[in-house]
């Protein structure tokens, strides 16, 4: 069993169900499952979008690398997600990114990991260090927490279960 670590996130119709759904089907393939809290982020790359609600989810899977991927595209496709969008980065009910797989490297033209971009973006650190403070970096070593000092700020919100339910419903 290999832990991974998978980003969750959203910006149209039910962000919760969405997210909830999704967990909920990782748990057919992926065992130990953990969440971090809910938070809501502002949009990255493509700005004309509303905001979108992110969870990172810990847990261990017997699945290969291109096995896991094609369970979680199956899952955004079940979700309501159109990959052929015109507008990349833009809205989407649900995204699974693969963030984590052990401490693989792995490129491929249909999956690189660690996720590419995964230390550039606060919405994807804040979450998985809140699973796991001392997760490391397969590329260098060096553990994801000094990548935070690096970003600025990203306009990343971190709402309970609590005062979720009354800021989004």
């Amino acid at each position: 069993m290999t832990e991974v670590y998978i980003g969750i996130g959203g910006n149209l119709g039910e962000r919760r169900e969405n997210i909830k759904n999704a967990i909920l089907s990782l748990s057919d393939f992926i065992v130990d499952l953990q969440c971090s809290d809910f938070y809501r982020t502002d949009p990255m790359d493509y700005l004309e979008q509303d905001y979108f609600l992110n969870v990172v989810v810990k847990g261990k899977t017997s699945l290969s690398p291109l096995e896991l991927l094609g369970k979680t595209q199956v899952i955004e496709r079940n979700g309501g997600r159109d990959r052929k969008s015109k507008i990349p980065k833009g809205p989407r009910t649900i995204d699974l990114d693969i963030l984590l797989y052990g401490n693989e490297i792995y490129n491929t033209e249909d999956l690189i990991l660690p996720h590419p971009s995964m230390n550039m973006r606060k919405f994807v650190l804040i979450p998985l260090l809140e699973l796991d403070s001392t997760v490391k970096d397969p590329n260098s070593g060096l553990p994801l927490y000094i990548h935070l000092e690096k970003i600025e700020m990203q306009g990343v919100y971190c709402c309970s279960l609590n005062s979720y339910n009354n800021l989004f419903l």
